[in-house]
């Protein structure tokens, strides 16, 4: 006989995981916002770890910091908001990031001419110099995210945290939070 703690069948329908997972304290430990937390500290950690392989040559960047610096690759000349929009990050967040990168010499600000209240946000010439072992250091953590996942697992892994992400998001930008989460069909995500 079982019962609500026993963990469900492999045969066990969806919604019948969703519930074993939504209910009891022993599930807490296995539901989404704990594996998240694990992930963004193992993350940091596995940063820390890069950085330390090669602490001489680049600059500590804090998480997100990566993301700031390739969107400036991408199209130097952003402003605040526009990377805020381009990453999905807050832009206090944002703006902490560039603080930092600022004060390491990687990025310098430079009034927008069309707008007087924004500024304009350029890599140095000591931040262009940074791109090789910073995409070397890209490339080790992608390595290391998906080892052990086939290309078509992480391309469905970056699928899903981008539904969360935009789940964070309407929350985020929501005046109140929702009464109920609203939950897509199966369909409906795969149209999406």
């Amino acid at each position: 006989m079982s019962n609500q703690f026993d963990p469900p069948s492999k045969s066990g329908s969806s919604s019948a995981r969703r519930r074993h997972h939504t209910s009891g304290n022993e599930d807490i430990l296995e539901s989404l916002p704990i594996h998240l937390a694990r992930m963004y500290h193992g993350f940091v950690a596995l940063v820390d770890r890069l950085r330390g392989e090669d602490a001489d040559e680049l600059p500590h960047f804090r998480p997100g910091a990566g993301s700031v610096y390739f969107a400036l690759l991408e199209n130097e000349g952003r402003t605040a908001t526009d990377l805020a929009m381009r990453l999905g990050m807050p832009k206090p967040t944002i703006t902490g990031l560039l603080d930092g990168l600022e004060r390491d010499g990687v990025i310098e600000r430079k009034p927008c001419a069309e707008d007087g209240r924004a500024m304009r946000l350029r890599l140095t010439k000591f931040g262009k110099k940074l791109e090789p072992g910073l995409r070397r250091r890209h490339e080790q953590s992608v390595q290391t995210l998906e080892e052990g996942l086939s290309r078509a697992e992480a391309a469905e892994l970056r699928r899903l945290l981008s539904v969360v992400v935009g789940n964070l998001d309407r929350v985020r930008h929501a005046k109140s939070m929702p009464a109920k989460p609203v939950r897509a069909s199966r369909q409906g995500r795969k149209a999406a």
